[in-house]
């Protein structure tokens, strides 16, 4: 892996922080680079296998892209040996979703958990709880004409040809990695 500051392992030690303070199994979620999942398995295995219900892993593709054999998927290139550390030997079930078929073919298919979906439709089914998270994004869309909520990726927008009404038109890219909205999630956030 690659050096490390005292900074990047904040990460760590709150996921062992909430693993220890749990009194029941945690399922453990990663949606982007899966470094700080990595360095927990490599030094805590043992809390893993007691306190871990399974890592949910949304990561990698199912298959290189022929026009591009060498390219991995965003979230294996921010740190290919960390993505590899959580598939030798975990010590908890691990669940691996595929993020594209096809590595970044932009293409819904069966074996990867990108989609393109109409924004109407993503509101219309979306779970309660997770409404507030897509809606600071459009807003910030909406507010400051900045593309989605990414920072690195500030291109002005025309509001007009985004928004109608409250809803944003056209279509989002989407990754779905199963249903991590129906995994248990405390109710009381006082914890």
């Amino acid at each position: 892996m690659p050096d490390l500051s005292p900074h990047d392992f904040l990460g760590l030690q709150w996921m062992i922080d909430a693993l220890e303070k749990s009194d029941r199994p945690v399922a453990i979620v990663v949606l982007g680079s899966a470094t700080d999942v990595a360095l927990i398995v490599r030094r805590e295995p043992e809390l893993l296998r007691k306190k871990c219900a399974s890592i949910y892993l949304n990561a990698g593709a199912a298959n290189p892209n022929p026009a591009k054999p060498e390219m991995l998927e965003y979230n294996v290139r921010v740190n290919p040996a960390a993505y590899a550390a959580i598939f030798h030997e975990p010590p908890c079930p691990l669940n691996w979703f595929s993020c594209w078929n096809m590595c970044e073919d932009w293409k819904s298919s069966e074996w990867g958990t990108f989609y393109w979906a109409p924004h109407k439709k993503v509101f219309e089914a979306s779970n309660r709880r997770f409404l507030p998270i897509f809606g600071t994004c459009f807003l910030v869309r909406r507010t400051h004409g900045i593309s989605g909520c990414s920072r690195r990726r500030r291109r002005k927008t025309s509001g007009t040809r985004f928004w109608k009404g409250d809803v944003p038109c056209g279509e989002r890219r989407v990754f779905c990695a199963g249903r991590i909205d129906r995994l248990p999630i405390r109710k009381d956030r006082s914890s």
